[in-house]
């Protein structure tokens, strides 16, 4: 008589999902540090800053102190010298920083960037970073370039490395290049749009300041606010430090100082991207 066995219970086997990976704001540092360094008009653009820093120099080198005399004015400083090319840099990386973000838009890959980190505002902070990093970096190098090849030019004039105030002027010029990056950056995520967010902000850094200095001349109040605007405050930091006699005899303004206007370019800066990450959390992608 055969006894019937019972077979143990076939156990499921069913997979189990793997768990998702968490994105950690590394993880966001370096994608979106590819992302930047993958496009080859980055290089471009940052080539091109520098070279442009370099060769405003060279010229300001060759003007230094050619109409010095005993009733002209005394030769430009050669930290002043060797930073002249921020003016014209500004506009390369403000160009940068505003289609690093807009760019998504026009192409529609912000859609798979939100999608990739849902909370938005790390992703952003991710861009804001690599992108600051990345601009600082080239105006110091810039800089240093500068330095280098305006050095034979500049004589007795050339700035003085072991002074603290000449390092204060040379990685100021990075900084300030990494703000205004980050200001256009900001509005960029405001406006969503590339040729309006490059007008705005060139508008800020270049034609506001431009003509508030005009009719400050007519418009006292203007002329009061003006070294206060974004631009204007935040190139402090590239001024040498003078006493009030001097200032007054070559017609400056001694205020805001160096730190404080590159704080008051700063609080721009991040009331700025604090509206627009605001923005960002409410509207649709």
């Amino acid at each position: 008589m055969s006894t019937l066995t019972a077979s143990p219970a076939t156990r499921s086997r069913t997979p189990q999902a793997a768990p998702a990976g968490r994105v950690t704001f590394l993880h966001l540092l370096n994608s979106e540090w590819i992302k930047l360094v993958t496009l080859r008009s980055t290089w471009w653009t940052l080539g091109s800053t520098v070279v442009v820093m370099v060769l405003f120099a060279l010229m300001m080198a060759a003007a230094n102190g050619f109409d010095a005399g005993p009733d002209g004015p005394p030769p430009t400083p050669g930290a002043s010298v060797v930073t002249f090319g921020y003016i014209f840099a500004q506009v390369s990386v403000g160009v940068l920083g505003a289609l690093i973000v807009t760019g998504e838009y026009s192409t529609g890959m912000i859609r798979s960037t939100i999608a990739a980190a849902p909370g938005r505002t790390g992703v952003m902070l991710a861009k804001a970073s690599v992108l600051a990093v990345v601009t600082f970096v080239t105006g110091v190098v810039g800089v240093l370039l500068s330095y280098l090849a305006t050095a034979g030019m500049l004589g007795d004039g050339v700035a003085d490395l072991g002074d603290g105030e000449t390092w204060r002027i040379f990685l100021g010029a990075g900084g300030y290049l990494a703000l205004i990056a980050l200001f256009a950056f900001a509005l960029g995520i405001i406006i969503r749009n590339g040729a309006a967010t490059i007008a705005a902000i060139l508008g800020v850094t270049l034609l506001l300041t431009i003509l508030v200095s005009i009719l400050g001349f007519s418009l006292e109040w203007l002329g009061n606010i003006a070294p206060y605007l974004p631009a204007a405050a935040g190139a402090q930091i590239m001024t040498p430090t003078m006493d009030a006699a001097s200032a007054a005899q070559m017609g400056f303004t001694v205020s805001p100082t160096p730190w404080e206007g590159f704080a008051i370019l700063a609080g721009y800066v991040a009331i700025t991207l604090g509206i627009g990450l605001t923005l960002l959390k409410k509207r649709d992608v």
